[in-house]
């Protein structure tokens, strides 16, 4: 079996954040994009936990553009009343791409917007589809890691440079893992 390093060397090449990395970049653009969170970039070091134990990942300058969220994702009627009234609210994005809702102060007495936050679930429903795609960011970024480390075949695809068909099968093994 060929050695993981032309893969691994390749990794550390790109250096760490999205702008440079592909595969950072694929994480950024896939999981948390679509839910219309950006930051200049996403920076990683899933290869630091072999020294320190301490693998993270954060988003650099994090915020909330409803203009940029995907109105195809299935989350798209858990947002609909962030996204029908933006300006009734202040959306705050921690590191990790987990949006916190609050009324603006335009909201005023904007009725929808005051049942949207008073609602006992309607908001956290946007928070958890945030949560999830930090959840799965993460996932991707240390299954492609993993698999670069543990000398998968599917190293050798993104040690060959094809990182659209490397994410692709990162992706797919994170399907295989939840369908087993």
């Amino acid at each position: 079996m060929p050695s993981p390093e032309p893969a691994l060397a390749r990794w550390l090449a790109h250096g760490v954040t999205s702008r440079t990395h592909p595969i950072l970049a694929c994480a950024l653009q896939t999981f948390l994009c679509p839910l219309g969170i950006e930051a200049e970039w996403l920076e990683a070091e899933p290869f630091s936990a072999l020294e320190s134990g301490q693998g993270e990942w954060w988003l650099r300058q994090p915020r909330w553009n409803p203009v940029r969220f995907d109105c195809r994702h299935p989350a798209g009627p858990d947002f609909a009343c962030l996204l029908d009234h933006p300006e009734s609210f202040l959306v705050a994005v921690d590191a990790r791409g987990i949006i916190s809702p609050t009324l603006s102060p335009a909201a005023g007495d904007e009725p929808v917007a005051r049942s949207f936050m008073e609602a006992g679930d309607a908001g956290w429903r946007a928070v958890r589809h945030t949560l999830q795609a930090a959840h799965d960011a993460e996932t991707f970024l240390y299954a492609a890691a993993g698999l670069i480390l543990a000398n998968d075949p599917v190293a050798e695809i993104y040690g060959r440079g094809d990182d659209d068909a490397f994410c692709a099968a990162v992706r797919a093994r994170m399907a295989e893992i939840r369908g087993a």
